[in-house]
């Protein structure tokens, strides 16, 4: 009777994965697509971050520049950036500072425990542009 349960539970289990599995969601375990995150990110340090998609497996963010020495309760939108500039690579003092604060990136796939670890705490949901899904594009055109 106990191999009968446990392969009833392995297969409900299966299911809902392999059916979930590439799925879109807008919302996974309590967090939501859209929603900029206040993340730890060293001792005594916080990132901002967005999550661009999420599915069973993983949840994919814009990690933004820069870091900020206690945790933001709010944040404007409009301010936060990634990457370098056309003006950054002209000014190697700019590029300088940009590597020091802890560059971000436009898409970055996490597992669910490395982002929970992270300790998310939301500060605001806002809407995700197309332009903001390409580096996700690529990734799972890549993966499948």
């Amino acid at each position: 009777m106990i191999w009968l349960i446990l392969i009833v539970v392995v297969v409900c289990v299966s299911g809902y994965l392999l059916g979930n599995r590439g799925q879109s969601l807008t919302e996974y375990k309590g967090y939501l697509v859209g929603g900029l995150y206040s993340t730890k990110h060293g001792r005594g340090l916080y990132k901002v971050v967005k999550i661009l998609a999420v599915d069973s497996f993983s949840v994919h963010i814009r990690m933004y520049n820069g870091t900020y020495g206690s945790r933001p309760s709010s944040i404007e939108p409009s301010t936060l950036s990634f990457g370098f500039t056309a003006d950054d690579l002209g000014n190697p003092e700019a590029l300088r500072r940009k590597l020091a604060e802890n560059m971000g990136m436009g898409h970055v796939p996490i597992s669910w425990s490395g982002f929970i670890e992270s300790e998310p705490v939301l500060i605001v949901r806002v809407s995700v542009s197309e332009d903001e899904l390409e580096g996700y594009r690529l990734y799972k055109k890549r993966i499948h």
